[in-house]
């Protein structure tokens, strides 16, 4: 068992088998205060954050219980209340 740091808001993971990774939109505080909003992969075994990527600051950037989503090409897929946002992880780029 293990317990990850991460803030999930929304506490919805989507996983990876194959390559061993949950993901989430978590959030965290900026130094002013607003929220940042971050697609974070979180492996599966341990609960440490592999890497994060900031999506943006802000309520527009807020997930607002929309669920991420894995294409098969390895992107990441979510919507937030001002659009589509996709993330994919550099270690695919060969």
């Amino acid at each position: 068992r293990w317990a990850s740091e991460q803030t999930v808001p929304d506490g919805d993971l989507r996983v990876s088998w194959p390559n061993g990774l949950a993901y989430a939109w978590t959030k965290r505080p900026t130094l002013t205060g607003a929220s940042a909003w971050y697609a974070t992969a979180i492996d599966v075994e341990t609960g440490r954050a592999m890497w994060s990527v900031r999506t943006g600051t802000g309520m527009l950037f807020a997930s607002r219980g929309a669920a991420l989503s894995l294409a098969p090409d390895g992107s990441l897929w979510g919507a937030t209340i001002a659009g589509l946002v996709r993330v994919r992880d550099r270690s695919d780029y060969g």
